[in-house]
């Protein structure tokens, strides 16, 4: 453990210990040039750990991967890394303001339930961003109170990303087990499955459950008593979105974490509307008042005469004839000739076009520049091929496959990408791989679990199913 007061890297002084764990230690620490306050965590791993030296290097050095790409208001920044002593470190971000973990004990009752929604919508909204921003999903695996800040402006941050990970479609099960009981998933344990996406969709379930409860989940992992036993003002609506979102399936889960924030902000919406007044305190501050008029202090040392009518002048009706009687005439002679120079030109210009119609060839669209309802059928297109591929597997080895990979390598269907964003289809299957979700990669997925498109970003769901009518795009 380093002491207050050591130098490290040249450039930081430590200040104290704010906390360890089995991947090391972490301390605020001052820059010596500016006095910034700054967090260094330490590679320290313990037993606990349960991975080798090499290993938690590698775990180590991918949090500063990650967080040097990280461009979010509810992420911490990446100032650099470096050695010291035989000891690595990592420079990021200090975030002031006290863990949800301390929020929840400290309090006697549950978190006021407006505050709870409006910190899980900011969760789900940092999540979206990890999920859908880079080349493949970025899981963060380890989503629990401690590791989420509320700062005193009462913003969310998430820190700590010491076992977050890329999704890989072509595994079965993760490299490392790691995660927190009660919080994680459980396909993160006994090689249950991959994590995924559904995965942090589960600890944010958890999270909200534990807020407007104070349950406390590590008590008894994966088993939860009836949210109105524990909270019987909570209402069946959002006991029905909770609910969804800690399914032990990941496939039961919501799509994304898009779906739910916006399941929330509905609710949130439909419920905490505002105070009254409160929406015309604000559009009275916006509009600028009135000048006021200005009016005199003395009555005027002199009267105001009004200026004297303009005289007619004679012979203005007649001369007003004169000139309307010129331009009808000047009107008949050049409309005619007018009329016929358009209609000429007119028959010119459609035999131009139907001879430009004869000889141009045809031209396959280029999906990159096609509208949002072209790439959509694109995309719609491949998901099809895909899910035929993922059929024809089932039906030949009796499961679908671990990934779309294996397919393409098995011949059951071309490697495609989605016309989107160039990037890979997102498919994940169940531990018994009887069924699986097949979604596009776009920033926003929506969908059902009914096979049926919402929005812009596709996906489908199959268990053992049929390919659905909707997927016959011409």
């Amino acid at each position: 453990m380093l002491e207050a007061g050591t130098v490290l890297h040249n450039k930081y002084t430590v200040k104290k210990l704010l906390g360890k764990g089995a991947m090391g230690s972490v301390y605020l620490v001052e820059t010596l040039t500016d006095r910034k306050q700054l967090v260094v965590k330490e590679l320290n791993f313990s037993a606990e750990a349960r991975v080798n030296n090499d290993s938690a290097k590698e775990i180590f050095f991918r949090e500063s991967e990650f967080m040097a790409r990280f461009e979010h208001a509810g992420l911490p920044g990446m100032h650099g890394i470096f050695s010291q002593d035989g000891h690595d470190y990592i420079t990021m971000d200090y975030v002031k303001g006290s863990t949800l973990e301390d929020i929840i004990n400290k309090s006697n009752a549950p978190i006021p339930l407006e505050k709870a929604l409006k910190w899980a919508i900011e969760i789900a909204d940092i999540l979206n961003y990890l999920h859908n921003t880079f080349e493949m999903p970025l899981i963060y695996k380890d989503l629990k109170p401690s590791n989420i800040m509320i700062t005193p402006q009462e913003k969310v941050m998430i820190i700590d990303f010491g076992i977050c990970r890329y999704y890989n479609p072509d595994k079965d099960t993760d490299t490392f087990r790691l995660g927190s009981p009660g919080y994680a998933a459980p396909e993160q344990y006994k090689g249950r499955g991959q994590s995924c996406i559904q995965t942090d969709i589960y600890a944010l379930g958890v999270i909200l459950f534990q807020m407007v409860t104070k349950y406390d989940p590590t008590l008894t992992p994966f088993k939860f008593p009836p949210i109105k036993s524990l909270n019987p003002s909570i209402d069946d609506e959002l006991e029905a979105i909770i609910n969804r979102a800690i399914q032990l399936q990941p496939l039961k889960r919501y799509i994304g974490a898009l779906e739910l924030k916006e399941k929330l902000e509905k609710y949130k919406t439909s419920h905490f509307p505002g105070k009254p007044g409160e929406i015309k305190k604000q559009v009275s501050q916006q509009v600028p008042p009135k000048t006021p008029a200005i009016k005199s202090q003395k009555k005027s040392s002199y009267k105001k005469h009004s200026p004297p009518p303009p005289k007619k002048k004679s012979g203005t009706l007649i001369e007003f004839m004169i000139v309307l009687a010129i331009l009808s005439i000047l009107a008949a002679i050049m409309i005619p000739k007018i009329l016929d120079e358009t209609k000429t030109e007119q028959s010119k210009t459609r035999t131009e076009t139907s001879d430009m119609d004869r000889e141009r060839p045809t031209v396959k669209p280029d999906i990159n520049r096609q509208s949002g309802t072209g790439q959509r059928n694109e995309c719609i297109r491949n998901l099809k091929d895909i899910a035929n591929g993922m059929e024809m597997c089932f039906t030949d080895r009796g499961c679908y496959p671990p990934g779309i990979s294996s397919i393409v390598r098995l011949g059951y269907v071309k490697e495609l990408k989605c016309p989107f964003s160039n990037q890979a289809y997102i498919y994940i299957a169940s531990s018994d791989r009887k069924s699986f979700t097949l979604c596009c990669p776009g920033n926003s997925v929506h969908g059902s679990e009914d096979g049926k498109f919402q929005g812009n970003y596709p996906q489908y769901s199959s268990s053992r199913g049929i390919i659905p009518d909707e997927w016959n795009v011409k």
